[in-house]
């Protein structure tokens, strides 16, 4: 019996210790619009793709929280309303992990209090290679709308936006509407010519729309993604990625996109001063050094 525990005592010595959550910053504060919690590009040094960011905040918060980065949302995230939460979690895509590392995090909303922000670097999650957004978005009979800030389209030009749904997933009844703007068919991406639903997932080819994808994203902050289930006991579903074909690594090097070309800006530096007047927003910084600039009332990354 002796040498049986001590077997065992020493199987034990050998087993990995339990991976921990890399702290990223621990306290209390109180989060407003004015007042938001910001964290260092240096912290998310070692992020990869698949991590799983976790903030934890206060019980009470009933309104909303937005993850942002470099002067906009930071892509990949959605809009997350808190509705009592404790926990807020996001499992990082290349554009987040690419913002992360290079302008770290800011926490903004109304009210809510954050305790601590983690990283849980053995999640496990499998981000698809060419997603913008991953995780599991629940959806059952209630209308349930996933909405994707529209940041994660930085710096892309696909032909297909693919949404992965999980395995209950029945197209017999399922409803699936793709749109940017509420009340107003004209921004509906998901139209019988565009959308086609197969083997688990919808396919929106990118050519078969009426107008181009810019002018979608530019009516409102995001694609939003509503499903519904039909029938008297609906079996729900999960939303598990949103991917663009093809995908092209974001690099950070401008924000998101301006309302026409011709829109006219002012360019400042990160000191306030007035470096150009009255230029057109797409070629506001040709010429320009590298280097943060506010244009237009937006912070770019040249």
């Amino acid at each position: 019996m002796k040498k049986l525990l001590l077997t065992a005592v020493a199987a034990m010595a050998v087993l990995p210790a339990m991976a921990e959550n890399q702290n990223l910053w621990t306290g209390e504060q109180a989060v407003t619009w004015e007042n938001t919690l910001s964290i260092e590009a240096d912290k998310f040094a070692q992020a990869s793709i698949g991590d799983k960011l976790v903030v934890k905040i206060a019980e009470g918060a009933t309104d909303v929280m937005e993850l942002k980065s470099a002067g906009t949302w930071l892509p990949g995230t959605i809009l997350t309303r808190l509705d009592g939460k404790t926990e807020v979690s996001a499992y990082l895509t290349q554009g987040m992990q690419m913002y992360l590392k290079n302008y770290g995090l800011e926490l903004c909303g109304p009210s809510f209090t954050v305790t601590s922000v983690e990283l849980d670097t053995e999640s496990g999650w499998n981000v698809p290679e060419d997603a913008i957004w991953s995780g599991l978005f629940w959806v059952d009979g209630n209308w349930n709308t996933l909405e994707l800030y529209k940041s994660a389209f930085t710096e892309q030009n696909p032909t297909q936006i693919i949404i992965n749904f999980s395995d209950e997933f029945n197209v017999e009844t399922a409803v699936i509407n793709v749109l940017t703007a509420w009340d107003n068919e004209g921004m509906k991406l998901s139209t019988p010519e565009a959308m086609t639903i197969e083997d688990k997932k919808a396919i929106i080819d990118v050519a078969k729309l009426d107008k181009s994808l810019n002018e979608y994203l530019a009516a409102g902050n995001a694609l939003m993604i509503q499903g519904h289930v039909d029938g008297d006991n609906p079996q729900g579903f999960n939303i598990q990625s949103v991917e663009l074909k093809p995908y092209v690594a974001m690099t950070g090097v401008k924000d998101m996109m301006f309302e026409t070309e011709q829109e006219l800006v002012n360019v400042y530096n990160v000191s306030g001063v007035l470096v150009r007047r009255g230029v057109e927003a797409e070629s506001a910084l040709v010429g320009l050094p590298g280097g943060v600039y506010i244009v237009g009332g937006k912070k770019v990354m040249l």
